[in-house]
């Protein structure tokens, strides 16, 4: 900061005599001069620098300590996330691989079911096997199925977990 204080006091009497000249402009400061006294004043310059922040576990300081451990700390919880998004990454693909091979070996098991129901139902015609004999056949034919659409969905849960962590639709990508 920088500023100046002036303190000039009228040397004659201020009730009877005029404060300020009314002639020309010499005669104003003469008159001035003459009857006007600067008895104080004061030219200032100041800089102020706190010392709160060199002085050991002052709050200048211990502020800044803070700052810099919760910068650490959110460093850690973000390299935290990452390694759970890396992992929970894996674990979809994983997840996506088991479902893709699972449905694959299901369809394989729906064939070898109706391959089975069309033999039972014939045996069936025949004489051979009993009506209860072919609706087991028959069930084993829907359970084939019914695993089928769970081994998909699961899959298609994988795909939306896929979508849902990277933010982009799948569709978009192909």
């Amino acid at each position: 900061s920088i500023g100046y204080s002036a303190d000039p006091y009228f040397q004659r009497d201020p009730t009877k005599d005029s404060w300020f000249s009314v002639g020309s402009t010499e005669d104003n400061a003469r008159y001035n001069y003459d009857n006007w006294k600067q008895s104080e004043g004061a030219f200032y310059f100041s800089i102020t620098q706190p010392l709160s922040s060199f002085v050991p576990f002052s709050s200048s300081q211990m502020k800044l300590v803070q700052a810099s451990f919760g910068e650490q700390q959110l460093k850690l919880a973000l390299e935290n996330k990452r390694q759970q998004t890396r992992n929970d990454l894996k674990s979809i693909v994983l997840k996506l691989k088991k479902a893709k091979s699972n449905i694959d070996a299901l369809k394989k098991n729906i064939e070898l079911a109706q391959k089975t129901y069309r033999i039972t139902e014939s045996l069936f015609k025949l004489g051979t096997k009993d009506l209860l004999q072919l609706e087991e056949s028959s069930n084993a034919v829907d359970q084939a199925k019914l695993n089928l659409l769970s081994a998909e969905s699961d899959y298609t849960i994988g795909l939306l977990e896929l979508e849902y962590i990277l933010n982009v639709k799948i569709s978009d990508i192909e």
